[in-house]
């Protein structure tokens, strides 16, 4: 229990914490080869931007195509899965029904025998209340698990899946960064809080 607030405690810390982003401020080069040099790193970024958006286009396309080709195998998936299921929900219903009639007996024995250890202070009673008891509280661990009903796929959510791999993160900007230093000009990088500032 500790452990669990301690953790619960620890999330609400941090997602309270300030949010920082890194802004970076570019100063040119004076020179006119510096500046020209510029030019080709402009370039140079704008090329790997339309590649990367491109090989992201084509990965978002792939993957459409190839949720459409895995959704009939994963249809048939379901249908077995529900098949399964319903095996399990009814073996869980009649477990279930097992579980709670011996729960109601249990419940009227110890209303029973907590009444007489109360009006006659009878100690074998007393004894056999608290035994009940017991067998009341573990029985709660004892309780069927409800199983889970199977989740039927989508076309949607199967595309969304399988787009979750395509990338726009191709490090464009960090080529760009790099050209932009070695052509003469210089980087300036100022710590900006964005959200949960003091």
């Amino acid at each position: 229990m500790r452990m669990i607030l301690l953790i619960a405690t620890l999330l609400f810390i941090t997602a309270c914490s300030p949010r920082y982003e890194i802004k970076t401020h570019y100063t040119q080069p004076i020179s006119s080869t510096g500046k020209i040099c510029l030019s080709k790193c402009e370039q140079n970024r704008q090329g790997c931007q339309e590649r990367c958006d491109q090989h992201y286009n084509q990965c978002l396309s792939k993957a459409e195509s190839n949720a459409k080709q895995n959704m009939n195998s994963m249809l048939n998936e379901y249908d077995r899965n529900m098949n399964g299921y319903e095996r399990d929900i009814n073996r869980y219903s009649s477990e279930m029904d097992r579980w709670q009639l011996r729960q109601d007996r249990l419940k009227d024995d110890y209303s029973h025998f907590d009444a007489r250890c109360k009006d006659r202070r009878d100690n074998y009673a007393c004894n056999k209340a608290n035994e009940l008891d017991d067998d009341l509280s573990s029985m709660y661990s004892s309780k069927p698990e409800e199983p889970s009903r199977p989740y039927k796929p989508t076309l949607s959510t199967q595309i969304e899946k399988f787009q979750e791999n395509c990338s726009r993160k191709c490090n464009c900007v960090k080529g760009y960064d790099n050209c932009f230093v070695s052509c003469g000009g210089k980087l300036d990088y100022e710590k900006i809080c964005v959200e949960n500032c003091k």
